[in-house]
């Protein structure tokens, strides 16, 4: 029996909902794409072009002044830090009866220090070795923690603010202070740009499945 193609039109997808459920599928295959095409280089100990290269640059117009500045924004993406202001935000949602928000922000947060644990400990991925630093770092180098805590405290900020009129301005800010801690980290040499690349990846794509998780639970 032959189709009919008409049959079909009343319950094809408005475009509105095909745009969002493309936009959707982007926003989880992109960040998911580039994570695992890394990981697999880092499981398989290739060396990722570029890696050495863009920290060899940073090195090269090092300056006492953007020492001083990599030591700031790197301080800034410190787990001590990053969790007082997770726990900050979360007391103020609570306060004011945003409890699901609140869950949401710690969630979103907390849940990426897991996941870099974790995979660090899967694939056991040494720091750079191509200067003396001036600090001293220990642990694995992928994916980079720094970057994940202040990409997801950053990305969790978006999320909660996505719906006000502050919209663009938290987005502004949010992206400066992953950039610069994400920056302070290859600028330091103790994290390769893929350990950075991936830290933010991960942390994106954790927080909007926080977010998709957290949004279907009731206040």
């Amino acid at each position: 029996m032959a189709l009919n193609l008409a049959d079909y039109r009343g319950s094809a997808l408005p475009k509105r909902t095909f745009g969002r459920l493309l936009l959707i599928f982007i926003c989880y295959a992109v960040p998911i794409t580039i994570f695992a095409k890394i990981a697999t280089e880092v499981r398989e100990k290739d060396v990722i072009h570029g890696d050495a290269r863009v920290l060899l640059w940073l090195h090269s117009i090092a300056t006492p002044f953007l020492n001083q500045l990599a030591l700031l924004a790197t301080t800034l993406g410190e787990p001590i830090a990053v969790v007082a202001v997770t726990f900050v935000t979360a007391g103020i949602l609570a306060n004011r009866q945003r409890r699901r928000a609140a869950v949401f922000v710690l969630f979103g947060v907390g849940g990426s220090a897991v996941i870099n644990m974790m995979i660090k400990f899967l694939l056991h991925r040494p720091r750079p070795d191509l200067w003396t630093p001036l600090v001293t770092e220990t642990g694995y180098s992928f994916p980079s923690g720094h970057a994940m805590a202040s990409s997801a405290l950053a990305f969790s900020l978006m999320a909660l603010f996505w719906s006000t009129r502050w919209r663009w301005l938290v987005v502004a800010l949010g992206s400066i202070y992953m950039i610069a801690v994400g920056w302070s980290r290859l600028y330091l040499g103790v994290h390769f740009p893929s350990d950075v690349l991936a830290g933010w990846c991960v942390s994106f794509v954790w927080v909007l499945i926080v977010r998709a998780a957290v949004s279907r639970v009731g206040k």
